[in-house]
C-alpha cells in the first residue's frame, strides 16, 4: 500500500466518512446508511486448500452493515489505475463468501445441525443464505483519469454470439474526475473531493473553500489525510482553531491561502536561484574565455561549490 493509501486509510478509519461515501456514490446522497450501524470486520481473508494455508486478500477497509439491508461492504483505495482491479475485487469477494459458508458450516457443526444428502459435499445447508458483500473501489489518483476496466466484459475478447451465456462483473468504481457536483457528499468527503479536482488551481480551490464555509473546518484527522492525499505542506497548529461549539477544528480555507503564499515565496527563490545560477555561469565562461583556461580551473578560480559545479555543468 502506497502513502497516499495510507492517508486514504486513515481518513475512512471513521464510521461517519465510511457511510457518507457509501452513500454518495451509490444512493446518490440519501442517507440509506448510517454510521452507527456500521461494526468493524477483520480485513484478511484467507482461502484455505487441503487444509493449508492458500491464497490471502487483505483489504483496505470492511464494515458490517446492520441497519436497512444486513451487507458486507468492503472500500478499497486506489491512487493509481490497477488494470487487473476487476479481477481483485472479483477474488475478494468469491473468497469473502466462501469465508461465510464455512463459518455457517461451522456454526451448524456447534449447533448440532449436521449436513446431509448432497448438503455434505456443498458444506452448506440447502437454503442457507449468506451475506451480500458490496466492493467500492475509491480512486484518487492525481495524474489521470481511471482508464483501465470497469466490468469483466472490457477485459475479454469476446464474440457477441456467446457473449450473453460469459457472466459479466462490474465494478463500483469512484473517480473524481468523473464528477462535476460534490454536494450528495455530508462530510469532509465533499471537501476532498473538491480540493482533488482542482488541486492545480490554488484560486478555484480557495473560491471553492470560502464558498462551502460549513464544510471547510474539519477534524484533525481529515486535515492531516486531505493534506497527505493531496500532497501539499501547510502547518496544522496555525490553522488550528474553535468551532462554535468549543471544538478543536482545522480551517482548510486559511490552509490554502499559507500554502499559496509559501508557493509564492518558493517561486520567488527559485527565482534567486536561478539568477545567480545564470550570473555564475556568464563569470565560469568569461573567465575561461580571458584567461583561456578549462572549466574546472575556472570554476576552482571563482570557488564555486561541488554542488553548483554540477549544475552549471550541466548548462555548458
Amino acid at each position: 500500500m502506497g502513502q497516499q493509501d495510507l492517508y486514504q486509510s486513515d481518513f475512512y478509519e471513521d464510521k461517519g466518512r465510511f457511510a457518507d461515501v457509501f452513500n454518495g456514490v451509490l444512493f446518490n446522497g440519501r442517507e440509506v446508511m448510517k454510521p452507527e450501524e456500521l461494526e468493524a470486520e477483520d480485513s484478511v481473508k484467507v482461502r484455505l486448500r487441503d487444509g493449508e494455508t492458500g491464497k490471502k486478500i487483505i483489504c483496505d477497509k470492511i464494515r458490517k452493515w446492520k441497519g436497512k439491508y444486513v451487507s458486507l461492504l468492503v472500500l478499497e483505495n486506489q491512487s493509481y489505475v490497477d488494470y487487473r482491479m476487476v479481477l481483485r475485487v472479483m477474488e475478494s469477494e468469491v473468497i469473502g463468501y466462501d469465508t461465510q459458508r464455512k463459518e455457517a458450516n461451522r456454526k451448524n457443526l456447534e449447533e448440532g445441525i449436521k449436513l446431509v444428502g448432497d448438503e455434505y459435499p456443498s458444506g452448506i445447508k440447502k437454503g442457507q443464505k449468506l451475506v451480500p458483500i458490496i466492493t467500492l473501489v475509491l480512486y484518487m489518483g492525481k495524474d489521470k483519469l481511471w482508464d483501465g476496466a470497469r466490468s469483466l466484459y472490457e477485459m475479454l475478447e469476446v464474440d457477441e454470439e456467446i457473449k450473453p451465456f460469459v457472466n459479466d462483473f462490474k465494478l463500483n468504481l469512484f473517480d473524481y474526475h468523473d464528477w462535476q457536483d460534490f454536494s450528495r457528499f455530508k462530510t469532509a468527503n465533499r471537501l476532498l473531493f473538491e480540493a482533488l479536482s482542482c488541486r492545480n488551481d490554488v484560486k478555484n480551490m480557495k473560491r471553492i473553500l470560502q464558498k462551502n464555509i460549513e464544510n471547510r473546518k474539519v477534524d484533525r484527522e481529515s486535515a492531516k489525510a486531505i493534506r497527505g492525499i493531496l500532497g501539499v505542506k501547510f502547518n496544522l497548529d496555525a490553522i488550528k482553531t474553535k468551532d462554535e461549539e468549543g471544538r478543536e477544528v482545522y480551517d482548510l480555507c486559511k490552509a490554502f491561502d499559507d500554502y499559496k503564499e509559501e508557493g509564492r515565496r518558493e517561486g520567488k527563490r527559485e527565482g534567486r536561484r536561478e539568477g545567480e545560477q545564470e550570473m555564475a555561469l556568464k563569470l565560469v565562461k568569461k573567465l575561461m574565455e580571458n584567461q583561456e583556461v578549462s572549466f574546472d580551473v575556472a570554476v576552482k578560480m571563482l570557488g564555486i561549490s561541488k554542488s553548483r559545479k554540477k549544475q552549471l555543468s550541466a548548462l555548458m
